[in-house]
């Protein structure tokens, strides 16, 4: 009886085929600083790195912003303003390619705008996909592919909460796979 068992224990073993278990979705994580100094919704890093941006702000028929070219001119931030708030409060960062040196665009000593996560203009789909997942919204719109990303619901209620804002958007666009502008944070509309 013994031996049965036995025999009956290692047959089990070796053709036992575990179960496969679907690869988890690769959460979406949110972006909030750029070259890890300057932060969403918070004037401190934006007077540390930027200056203070009081009386700066370029207000015309577009959102209020700030314009910087990095250091080459060959890439672009800008820095959208969130209304009613401290003249150093930022709630978007737009990020992307600059053709040619533009007077609107104040030049800075960075060589290069990126997010925390990496994220800078050339790079291809495929890479965005390896840092941010797959759960994003894709739109075609002459020539350019857009990718969407939300942090919403269930999934995003503690990092909405931590910044005190109702949504929080990122889009993507990409000409000839390449990345050529993200914006990103915390729409206000």
């Amino acid at each position: 009886m013994r031996n049965i068992f036995t025999i009956g224990l290692l047959l089990t073993v070796c053709f036992h085929v575990p179960a496969q278990d679907k690869p988890a979705k690769k959460p979406f994580i949110p972006d909030t600083t750029v070259n890890g100094k300057m932060k969403l919704m918070n004037a401190p890093s934006i007077r540390r790195y930027m200056g203070d941006q009081s009386g700066k702000l370029i207000e015309d028929e577009n959102a209020s912003r700030i314009q910087f070219a990095n250091s080459g001119a060959n890439e672009y931030l800008i820095i959208y303003h969130l209304p009613g708030s401290n003249a150093n409060t930022f709630n978007e960062f737009e990020i992307g390619v600059l053709a040619g040196k533009k007077q609107s665009f104040k030049v800075t000593t960075f060589a290069f705008f990126a997010s925390e996560s990496g994220i800078r203009p050339g790079i291809d789909t495929s890479q965005l996909i390896a840092v941010k997942g797959k759960g994003f919204t894709r739109v075609v719109s002459k020539g350019t592919v857009i990718f969407r990303y939300e942090a919403t619901g269930a999934a995003g209620a503690v990092f909405l909460e931590r910044y005190n804002m109702p949504a929080y958007k990122a889009a993507y666009y990409f000409r000839e796979n390449k990345l050529i502008k993200f914006v990103f944070g915390f729409p206000d509309q």
